[in-house]
């Protein structure tokens, strides 16, 4: 199963040593054949950040600007 959640609820209790998170998903779909098929009404998202960005294949570039401050 894949889903995208497009905003996550919690993200700053992640502990900065061990890299362990566990945050509340919103505004989450399933996606079928690579077509969003239907919303997720609530999902948790646990792991380790570390060994998830060990495990990414690639990144997005885009630049978007929150008031004052950019992100990338």
């Amino acid at each position: 199963m894949v889903f995208l959640a497009t905003d996550v609820l919690g993200a700053h209790t992640a502990n900065p040593i061990s890299g362990d998170f566990s945050v509340e998903a919103n505004n989450a779909f399933l996606i079928d054949n690579g077509e969003i098929s239907k919303p997720v009404k609530k999902a948790m998202i646990s792991g380790n950040i570390f060994q998830a960005l060990s495990d990414c294949n690639g990144v997005k570039s885009e630049l978007r600007q929150y008031g004052s401050f950019f992100n990338s």
